[in-house]
């Protein structure tokens, strides 16, 4: 992740998955991170159609000093398109140390 920082990190970037994904991105180097909520508060609901509207909307609220990346910063505009779309994933889960029912059943007998 880190070489695509060094070639993508100064031009505006879409990070798609679930909690501190903005705050992953910018960690690995990218600096102008836009979240699909930031999207989504922006350009209205018609960009996110299946977010229900009771869902959490964290990440939703503008960046530093009030400033929203999109319609203040201008990022994924034409002169600022958005150079990559980064999915971040834990393949694991949050709760990937817990024994499910599967990974009982493969462990050996006492």
């Amino acid at each position: 992740m880190r070489p695509l920082a060094a070639a993508l990190g100064q031009q505006p970037v879409l990070v798609v998955g679930r909690h501190e994904v903005a705050a992953v991105a910018a960690s690995y180097g990218f600096s102008k991170v836009l979240t699909t909520h930031q999207l989504a508060a922006a350009l209205g609901p018609g960009a996110l159609p299946f977010l229900p509207r009771s869902s959490n909307t964290a990440g939703t609220q503008p960046g530093a000093a009030g400033v929203c990346p999109v319609r203040d910063l201008g990022w994924g505009s034409e002169q600022q398109p958005i150079a990559a779309v980064l999915v971040c994933s834990d393949p694991a889960g949050r709760d990937w140390y817990q024994v499910g029912p599967v990974s009982r059943r493969c462990q050996k007998a006492p």
